[in-house]
C-alpha cells in the first residue's frame, strides 16, 4: 500500500428545493474517475458534511447519486471518524511515546488505510487484535486496546451487512 497523502475532493454543497447535495467537481481531476480510485477523496470530502440528500459528480456530464449509495458513504465517512476520534486517548507512561499502538500513531494509519481500501479494516482490526494480544506490561493500555477494537468490529460488520443489504439485496 502506497503511503501517499490521501486529499479531498474539490468539492461545494448546496441547497436545493430542500435537498442538501455535495457537488464533487472532477473536470481538473487527475484521477481515473472510478469509484475505487475517487472513493477515498469522496469520503474526505463527506467528513464535515452531514444530512447529505445527494452526491454529484460533475466531470464534462453530472451523474447524481441518491438514496442508499449515500446512506452507505456516510456510514463509512462515520466509520472513519469513529476510528479518528480514538486517536485522541492519552498515555501516561514515556514508552507509550515509541510504541506501535499508541492511539495517536496507530488510529490516523487505520484511518487512512480504511479510507483507502475499506474492506480492509477486518484483516487490519485482527492484526492490532493480534499485536495487542501479545503486548506485555501494558495491561491498561492493552483492555483499552481490545475494547477499542471491539467496538470498531462491531461498527465494520454492521457497515459491511448494510452494505450487502443494500447493494446486493443480501440480509445476513
Amino acid at each position: 500500500m502506497s503511503e501517499k497523502e490521501v486529499v479531498s475532493c474539490d468539492h461545494k454543497t448546496i441547497e436545493s428545493s430542500g435537498m442538501r447535495k455535495l457537488v464533487v467537481n472532477c473536470k481538473r481531476c487527475e484521477r481515473e474517475h472510478s469509484i475505487s480510485d475517487c472513493l477515498p477523496g469522496l469520503l474526505l470530502s463527506l467528513e464535515d458534511k452531514y444530512d447529505i440528500d445527494s452526491i454529484i459528480v460533475s466531470d464534462f456530464m453530472e451523474k447524481q447519486y441518491i438514496g442508499p449509495g449515500v446512506d452507505i458513504l456516510s456510514q463509512m465517512r462515520d466509520m472513519a471518524g469513529a476510528i479518528e476520534s480514538l486517536s485522541s486517548r492519552r498515555q501516561n507512561r514515556d514508552e507509550c511515546m515509541s510504541c506501535e499502538l499508541r492511539p495517536a500513531q496507530l488510529y490516523p494509519n487505520l484511518k487512512r488505510k480504511f479510507i483507502e481500501d475499506p474492506g480492509s479494516i477486518y484483516s487490519e482490526l485482527r492484526s492490532i487484535a493480534e499485536k495487542t494480544d501479545h503486548k506485555q506490561g501494558c495491561p491498561g493500555c492493552k483492555k483499552s486496546l481490545m475494547e477499542e477494537i471491539e467496538i470498531l468490529g462491531k461498527k465494520a460488520i454492521s457497515l459491511k451487512s448494510d452494505i450487502l443489504a443494500e447493494g446486493f439485496d443480501i440480509v445476513g
